[in-house]
């Protein structure tokens, strides 16, 4: 990609789903498209569309829609594998179910279902399915591969499983998939799903999926394996799709995938994604980012879990879709009395502070049919220029202006959440997703309020060697754990590095199994004592400090549990409940410092904003140098403020205003700044810097831009 472009634009005709506006009119929107400041267009494949009857192909729409990219000097971005949980678009071509009788999806084994209605749903383990969508998705890739116009794939758009299928496909590959696992002993497996009662299979073809975890329903080990097993599909399923791509393009454009945004919130609300397998293949991470229902620490969040799974330079990440307009009426808008252009304008400016290098809107508009007809729309229902269209195409011209100085600049941390892929499945198996979720969160949010820019890791991450990248970890609820990971754990604190963790701390292994004490895998010795028990918090509790000490006491709330620290020899106990109990240890080990506290203190710090935890863990992130670069000496709250650096130690800065109303402050650079005064990219304003710090004015949601 050339760094002096950066992409900014629309999805538009032909859509997967619904009806497509008159050809007649795309070429009118082409051209205002570029009097917007848009240069890229992602359109879709639909193979329903195109191949209504077998091996009769009718790519009229897609030739098209590329010869108005090739008159208008317009960027293409083709969703070309799939969408949600469909080969080739959304709905597969009728005539795979008449003509070869292709498997319904089976949701529920117990009730064997048949196809009914006008919506078809086939297996994506159909082998018939899959061999067919392979066909038309080569053919499709070498057709377009050869516009100049075409600069990358969108692989999948939004894949997920709805519900997941027990067909006779689907099981086969089960199996195939448990003895890989298990490498072929049927006697290991029986061992360890045997958790809740004896399991005792006597061959492969007798196994069958949890259809639930607990005693009643068939044990957690059983019901996690097939929820890994669909995981793994899907990323299989998108991977195959890029490899085909990047057979069949010559050019070997980029390929991305769009992962939804409830995957990057909560795996299990979109059907069993795991997005680190998912961009494990792609080239570029891609997003949905739709912020109108997300609390702006939370839109951080999730822009961050899929820029920490890039494998671009820099892990920059591609905004495939984000809402385009019409969005006033959610409740996050309505609680913080936010306008909706403004707050547009401020979402596209928090996606490029995040690494974002594409921003496409969802959508131009010019879908006639369904209900999002006339919602998400960016031009009027006529294709008339709008409001919120101005507003974009003014973001797009500064984008372009600054597009070689933004381009060769990325997002650096020094901090790291661990999101254990592990946890993530045990607890939806357990029913605990939200406490789960609640407290990685609300450890994005506690340094998102200090300022301090993070990534997040997941334990192959730390198995590949990446906690070098980092000076600390934070581990919010990381109930499940591994020995080998546990080894890598060690290893980074022993060399240095400092890690923070809550009192869910490696309590249970990979399949289930309580450890006796915990944190288990030998870890007791590096965050200097153990627990064996949780508590039930029935009226206010608090962790008192241990000695005199600048820290205030920390809240425990009544709706939640704890536990009480056994400290090993040598580490130091900062806080004691009223009993004199160890409640949380700090604990030197090689060179390295790990901090245990043995409450939810993430999660409590999300639902009840308890910052009480903030001084000790900030005066250990600047023992570390891992500390926020920036600091407000007003007590402001909801600003965000990151940046984007190169090798040569260029930055741009970015303060961004999630209040409804305007703000000021004075704001201190902890690092040398070496200009007198700074520039704002967005609106032009110069701010003079004295003594390494500057007086700051933000409209509400305004964002400065701020260049050296």
């Amino acid at each position: 990609m050339k760094k002096e472009n950066f992409m900014f634009g629309v999805s538009y005709c032909p859509y997967a789903k619904s009806g497509d506006a008159p050809m007649e009119l795309w070429d009118g929107d082409f051209k205002t498209m570029k009097k917007l400041n848009f240069n890229t267009v992602r359109c879709f494949v639909a193979w329903d569309r195109i191949e209504i009857k077998e091996g009769k192909y009718d790519y009229t729409k897609l030739d098209y829609i590329f010869e108005l990219a090739e008159k208008h000097d317009m960027q293409m971005i083709l969703n070309v594998g799939g969408v949600f949980d469909g080969f080739g678009g959304i709905y597969p071509p009728q005539w795979l179910l008449r003509n070869y009788k292709c498997q319904n999806v089976i949701a529920n084994p117990k009730l064997p279902e048949t196809h009914f209605g006008t919506r078809m749903k086939i297996c994506l383990d159909d082998p018939v399915y899959r061999a067919k969508a392979d066909e038309f998705t080569i053919r499709t890739v070498k057709r377009f591969s050869k516009s100049d116009k075409l600069i990358g794939w969108n692989a999948w758009n939004e894949n997920y499983l709805k519900e997941p299928c027990y067909c006779k496909y689907s099981l086969a590959a089960f199996r195939e998939w448990l003895k890989k696992k298990y490498k072929n002993n049927l006697d290991e497996l029986n061992e360890i799903w045997g958790t809740e009662f004896p399991i005792n299979f006597q061959n492969w073809e007798d196994v069958q999926p949890g259809m639930g975890a607990g005693f009643t329903a068939g044990g957690h080990v059983a019901r996690l394996d097939w929820l890994r097993f669909n995981e793994d599909k899907l990323a299989a399923i998108d991977e195959n799709v890029v490899s085909l791509i990047k057979k069949h393009d010559t050019q070997k454009r980029p390929a991305t995938s769009n992962i939804v945004v409830s995957a990057a919130m909560d795996a299990y609300r979109h059907g069993c994604v795991d997005i680190w397998k998912i961009n494990s293949k792609v080239d570029i991470g891609g997003y949905s980012f739709y912020t109108c229902y997300y609390e702006p620490y939370e839109s951080a969040s999730n822009i961050s879990r899929i820029r920490s799974t890039s494998k671009a330079e820099g892990k920059a990440v591609w905004v495939l879709e984000t809402e385009a307009g019409q969005v006033f009426h959610s409740e996050i808008y309505k609680r913080w009395g936010w306008d909706e252009i403004p707050k547009r304008e401020l979402s596209h400016w928090q996606s490029v502070a995040h690494g974002a290098k594409m921003i496409l809107l969802w959508k131009y508009g010019r879908r006639v049919t369904d209900t999002q007809t006339d919602g998400f729309n960016l031009m009027g229902w006529d294709g008339s220029v709008t409001e919120r269209a101005l507003a974009n195409a003014e973001i797009s011209r500064v984008l372009q202006e600054n597009a070689a100085f933004i381009n060769d600049k990325y997002y650096k941390a020094d901090a790291a959440i661990l999101v254990s892929s592990e946890s993530m499945s045990y607890h939806h198996v357990n029913g605990t997703t939200e406490e789960w979720q609640h407290a990685w969160t609300g450890a994005y949010k506690l340094l998102w309020d200090m300022h301090v820019q993070c990534n997040y890791i997941t334990e192959e991450n730390i198995l590949n060697g990446e906690l070098s990248n980092y000076k600390v970890l934070i581990m919010p609820c990381v109930l499940n754990f591994n020995e080998k990971a546990a080894k890598k754990l060690e290893e980074f604190v022993k060399n240095g590095g400092i890690v923070i963790a809550d009192m869910k701390l490696a309590v249970v292994d990979e399949n289930s199994r309580i450890n006796q004490r915990a944190p288990g895998f030998g870890l007791e010795k590096v965050f200097g004592g153990s627990i064996n028990d949780y508590l039930c918090i029935s009226t206010e509790e608090k962790m008192f400090p241990a000695k005199a000490s600048k820290y205030p006491a920390v809240k425990l709330w009544n709706d939640d549990m704890r536990a009480e620290i056994t400290p090993a020899k040598g580490a130091e106990i900062l806080y004691t409940y009223k009993s004199g109990k160890a409640a949380v240890v700090r604990n030197k080990y090689g060179k390295g410092t790990a901090l245990w506290f043995a409450g939810n203190i993430f999660k409590n710090y999300k639902k009840f904003n308890e910052k009480s935890i903030v001084p000790v863990i900030s005066d250990l992130l600047e023992n570390a140098e891992a500390c926020s670069k920036y600091e407000i000496l007003e007590a402001v709250e909801n600003i965000e403020i990151s940046d984007l650096r190169n090798s040569k130690g260029d930055k741009l800065i970015f303060l961004l205003n999630f209040n409804s109303r305007k703000v000021k402050f004075k704001l201190k650079f902890r690092e040398k700044i070496k200009s007198k005064e700074l520039t704002d990219i967005i609106s032009g304003k110069k701010i003079k810097v004295s003594a390494n710090s500057c007086d700051i004015t933000l409209k509400a949601c305004e964002t400065l831009a701020l260049k050296e």
